[in-house]
C-alpha cells in the first residue's frame, strides 16, 4: 500500500488511486513542459528532477531502514532528507519561471 508523507513529515493516508493518477498526470505534464524549454533551461531541469528523485530515494531508504533497525536518529535523518528536496523544488520553481519568454 502506498502513503505519503504530509507536509509535517508524518506518514498520513494511503494513497487513493486517483490521487495516485493526478500524481502521474502531472508527472506527464512536467514532462511535456520539458520538450517545450530551450534547450539549456531543459538539461537543469533534468538534472533538478534526477536529483530530487534520488533524494527522496535516499531518504525513504533512511527512513525504512531506521525503522527497521529501531534508530530514532536514522530515521530523523531519513526524515530530514526528504526536506533537502524542498531545494531542487525551488530549484525547479525558479527555472520554470527562468524558461518564460
Amino acid at each position: 500500500m502506498l502513503h505519503y508523507i504530509s507536509l509535517n513529515n508524518t506518514l498520513s493516508t494511503p494513497l487513493s488511486a486517483k490521487k495516485l493518477f493526478v500524481s502521474l498526470k502531472l508527472i506527464s505534464y512536467n514532462i511535456a513542459m520539458i520538450t517545450s524549454m530551450p534547450k539549456d533551461y531543459r538539461a537543469i531541469r533534468i538534472v533538478l528532477i534526477v536529483v530530487l528523485a534520488l533524494n527522496w530515494l535516499v531518504a525513504i531508504a533512511k527512513i525504512i531502514c531506521g525503522l527497521v533497525i529501531r534508530s530514532s536518529s536514522m530515521t530523523a535523518d531519513g526524515f530530514h532528507s526528504l526536506s533537502d528536496g524542498a531545494s531542487n523544488i525551488i530549484g525547479l520553481i525558479g527555472i520554470n519561471f527562468a524558461s518564460r519568454p
